[in-house]
């Protein structure tokens, strides 16, 4: 993107104010450098990039990136052969490389909670091992171990001996001297990598031996005696072998790092990226920032937005900065702003440009809500450019910035230009800017302008597609306000705010009087509209308000109907139970005083019939009552379930029902009888061929006797359930899982049961068995079943299960 517009909107400095958020020096590098990018699918990316840690951060605790020079030097190094780097150095790598195996870790349980945030982190390769082996290598003083090889571990051992040997022998040569009062002090120490001893300088011939240095007093003189000599030379190459050992053991080290170099630029790469995400998100936390929406339609929208460098200057003060709002598109792609100097109408520019390159830079912005196109290009005409040395008045430097930005305009783009045809004559710098708007505007890019040129303001009330907005002023403290006004034309209230800052009051007056009729027209027309526009705007909201009043009061009724449903329900079922309890108490008592154990039988299997049928008749009932009806009590949906009882339930005595004899089921179908045996009526109804109790058939064209309803409790009624007749004694649950299956084999059972049946068939395949053995469990404790068994070779075999049901 053109970076024309980067300094008038203060772009630079916020980018200055982003990187303090970074903890690693190369973020803080590629912050500094950060830039709008055109590409949608990367700024998308950029924004879930930073939504993910924002979520990660709030619900998980910070990320920390432990801190740490720069790497960039020590890999350029480790790019040429030959070469190792220092313990400390790679004491400083080990750190990066413990960071990045530290977050690989951290986001492994977390990675499809913020996948996109993961991405960055598996782009760290896995370098334990290199990791293990610098640990081994490097103590935390940056010294190595003496584990790091056998002979630097010999080395060391031989070391620390002579040094005890040399440390006795000068001992002794202290106590010697010290007789003779020839020394200064009483320790050994080290001069040019000898071990020495302080000898007073007027003494020294008592102790033979070399000088190595002498004090900054001249008193002291630091002797190494010649006893020790041999030992200190002995010393020395030692430690020349150990230093000889260490720089192998380096170099190695160096070797394997260089191997593993390509990784260890992409920890650092992924680092960076990380650390940037991290600040970005930092930022958003403490700017209250929001995931802008980007188009590629033009759609420019803002809700309460503000400029982050003016919040970050008020902070620590009283002053709050006042949000703006403003909406714009491919149709209405300009905007004129108005109102009094010092007024905000400026800043209005600044935030809208500078919301939009943040968002293209992958930033969140500071608003309630944002949406925002992808600009090609954002350009800024803000500011005096005026320059002596270059020979520029303002006039001058504001044209030449305007041609400029107009030679380069590729659209879509954002055009802000700030006081435009200012600095020449009036009528002919409002000429220029009503030009130069419609121009850009023409082009197709999105243009925001102010001005004080009342032929500017027209123009944007009388072309189509220019808002006019104004910054408020308060007429009665003679202060701006900072709102932004939409669709209403400000005026400048020059004389207004010169008497605010003290201009004597003779010269007002005489401006007044000078100040042109027709200007003071229009300034009177404009107060007059924003006047009219405000009270609309407060009827407006007062309208709003009434409105999410009424809807709110709406929404409670609802909400108190619905919990009067649930208890009416809840109540409905309780006595359902309590009916159908009773209902089966004391038909089981009656049933208990009979004699015959047929009829008994018989009786039981009605009950049972019976109170299925209750249970489903009142739940019908209470089902088909509309979501805004009431269901009723339990008595009114009794009574009609007794209503739609007593018209099923009229069975009729015929026992002399013969083959052929037309008959109506209790379902009202017409069929024919086509065959008898004993108590079983086989009665054909179309294609469909079922077996009948004589009780549930009446002849149809004669007249025949009713069949005395059966006696039930007092209080208790039932409707018996109108469902389809059960044609088949075969289920198949192939397919299904072991819930469903289980439950359509129970209701399969219900309806056989009452249908009659001696025996189904129920088939569910071999499989791995999990559908046989679940229904067989299932079975074992069913009321209905008297036995079941594995189908035989010819009806399904493993595959199918015989029922044979209780009669």
């Amino acid at each position: 993107m053109n970076q024309q517009a980067f300094e008038p909107l203060e772009f630079n400095e916020l980018r200055s104010l982003l990187s303090t958020y970074a903890q690693t020096p190369v973020g803080h590098k590629q912050l500094l450098e950060l830039s709008p990018q055109e590409n949608l699918a990367i700024i998308e990316r950029s924004h879930l990039e930073v939504k993910e840690c924002s979520d990660y951060q709030r619900e998980l605790g910070q990320i920390r990136i432990s801190e740490m020079a720069d790497p960039a030097p020590l890999l350029q190094r480790l790019a040429i052969a030959n070469t190792y780097l220092s313990a400390q150095e790679m004491l400083e790598l080990q750190s990066i490389i413990s960071t990045g195996n530290g977050l690989r870790l951290e986001f492994r349980e977390v990675e499809e909670r913020f996948p996109t945030l993961a991405s960055i982190i598996n782009q760290i390769p896995n370098l334990s091992a290199l990791h293990q082996r610098l640990r081994n290598t490097l103590l935390p003083s940056g010294e190595i171990n003496e584990d790091a090889s056998p002979e630097l571990k010999r080395l060391r051992r031989e070391i620390n001996t002579l040094r005890t040997r040399i440390y006795k022998h000068l001992t002794s040569v202290l106590e010697q001297a010290g007789q003779e009062h020839a020394m200064q002090d009483d320790f050994v120490t080290v001069r040019n990598g000898r071990f020495v001893i302080p000898v007073r300088n007027d003494t020294r011939n008592r102790v033979p031996g070399v000088v190595h240095a002498m004090s900054s007093s001249g008193a002291t003189a630091f002797v190494e005696p010649i006893s020790t000599i041999e030992e200190n030379n002995e010393m020395v190459r030692l430690k020349e072998l150990e230093e000889a050992e260490v720089t192998k053991i380096l170099f190695s080290l160096s070797e394997q790092l260089r191997k593993e170099l390509p990784g260890l630029k992409s920890l650092v790469k992924a680092l960076c990226e990380l650390d940037v995400v991290i600040a970005k998100a930092n930022f958003a936390r403490d700017y209250n920032c929001i995931r802008p929406h980007m188009n590629t339609q033009g759609e420019l929208s803002l809700a309460s937005a503000r400029h982050p460098l003016l919040e970050h200057n008020l902070r620590g003060t009283s002053n709050r900065v006042v949000p703006i709002s403003l909406a714009l598109n491919n149709n209405r792609n300009a905007m004129v702003i108005s109102g009094p100097n010092a007024g905000g109408k400026t800043v209005v520019l600044k935030t809208v440009g500078l919301l939009a390159l943040m968002a293209q830079a992958g930033m969140h912005v500071p608003a309630h809500s944002a949406q925002l196109p992808i600009f090609k290009q954002v350009l800024a005409d803000i500011g005096d450019h005026q320059s002596i040395a270059a020979n520029l008045s303002t006039f001058s430097s504001h044209i030449r910035n305007i041609s400029q930005m107009a030679s380069v305009l590729e659209p879509p783009a954002l055009v802000m230009l700030d006081e435009v045809g200012t600095g020449t004559d009036p009528e002919e710098g409002a000429a220029l800017g009503v030009a130069i708007v419609d121009y850009f505007k023409q082009k197709g890019a999105i243009v925001l302008v102010s001005t004080h040129y009342n032929p500017l303001k027209f123009y944007a009330t009388e072309t189509p597609g220019v808002v006019n907005a104004s910054v408020e002023f308060n007429e009665t403290t003679l202060q701006p306000t900072y709102r932004l006004l939409i669709d209403i034309a400000g005026t400048s209230s020059g004389i207004d705010i010169a008497r605010r800052l003290g201009l004597q009051e003779e010269i007002l007056l005489l401006a007044r009087k000078r100040l042109d009729q027709r200007d003071l027209h229009q300034a009177n027309f404009l107060r007059t509209i924003k006047t009219e526009a405000e009270r609309w705007q407060d009827l407006n909201i007062a309208l709003e308000s009434e409105r999410q009043t009424t809807a709110e009061k709406y929404q409670r009724l609802g909400e108190d109907f619905s919990l009067q449903e649930q208890s009416r329900q809840k109540e409905f079922e309780k006595q359902l139970a309590s009916v159908i309890k009773d209902f089966t108490k004391q038909s089981e008592q009656f049933i208990a005083e009979l004699e015959d154990k047929s009829l008994t039988n018989k009786l039981i299997k009605e009950q049972q019939k019976r109170v299925f049928q209750l249970k489903t008749t009142a739940q019908n009932v209470a089902s088909k009552a509309k979501p805004t009806q009431k269901i009723g009590s339990f008595s009114q949906i009794a009574n009609k379930a007794q209503e739609q009882a007593s018209k099923e339930n009229e069975g009729v005595f015929a026992p002399n029902f013969s083959r052929g004899a037309r008959v109506e089921t209790e379902l009202g179908q017409q069929g024919v009888i086509e065959e008898i045996k004993g108590n079983d009526i086989f009665v054909r109804v179309g294609a469909m061929r079922f077996k009948a109790s004589p009780a549930t058939l009446r002849l149809t064209g004669q007249n025949v006797q009713k069949k005395p309803a059966y006696k039930l409790p007092v209080g208790v009624n039932f409707n018996r359930e109108q469902s389809e007749t059960l044609t088949t004694s075969e289920l198949n649950v192939i397919g299904c899982t072991t819930d469903v299956a289980c439950d359509r084999v129970d209701e399969f059972l219900d309806r056989a049961f009452l249908e009659n049946f001696d025996r189904i068939r129920i088939v569910h395949g071999t499989g791995l068995g999990k559908l046989r053995s679940a229904i067989s469990i299932m079975l074992k404790s069913h009321p209905h079943v008297a036995n079941f068994y594995q189908a035989t070779s010819s009806e399904g075999g493993a595959g199918a299960t015989i029922v044979e049901l209780r009669q």
